[in-house]
């Protein structure tokens, strides 16, 4: 089944890959693993403010992980500093309606994106591209480096572990 073009399966712009999580979230989410959306649903807002709970993850995971600086600027070990709640603080106190313009301004190509991301690197990690994640997204549209870069991730990780999946 392909649930890029379907609008059961899409998520509002205004809560794409923000903390705002609604008591049905499962429902505009594809259907991959639908036992993992309820439990991060019941984690008090609070401990998702400014990635608390993913940074508390990661230091239970791994605290020399937690140790290296994040794409955010600062790495997991403590509290996020002041400078990471301002910038998230101006984002959601941004009407809804202009986040989408302001968004769309900063991530209009893949001119500035890491070599890493590029088609000759993706290409060595993933040969044959992406069979799974193209059923969800349009993968060459993707014109922001951090959703290609979660992309890829789900992409590998659907290959090496098998993905679970409903249709």
């Amino acid at each position: 089944m392909d649930y890029r073009d379907n609008p059961q399966h899409r998520v509002p712009h205004h809560i794409k890959w923000s903390g705002f999580a609604p008591p049905n979230w499962s429902n505009f989410t594809p259907p991959l693993t639908a036992n993992i959306v309820p439990e991060a649903n019941s984690a008090p807002i609070r401990f998702k403010n400014y990635g608390k709970l993913e940074a508390a993850m990661i230091r239970m995971i791994s605290p020399s992980l937690a140790s290296y600086e994040s794409a955010y600027g600062h790495n997991f070990e403590g509290a996020p500093p002041l400078r990471r709640k301002f910038q998230d603080l101006s984002t959601m106190l941004r009407p809804p309606e202009l986040r989408k313009y302001t968004y769309r301004l900063h991530k209009r190509t893949r001119d500035s994106w890491p070599y890493f991301l590029g088609p000759d690197y993706i290409e060595t990690i993933l040969p044959d591209g992406f069979p799974f994640m193209n059923r969800f997204f349009h993968v060459d549209r993707i014109a922001d480096s951090e959703q290609f870069s979660r992309i890829c991730t789900l992409e590998f990780l659907f290959r090496r572990f098998g993905p679970v999946m409903a249709d």
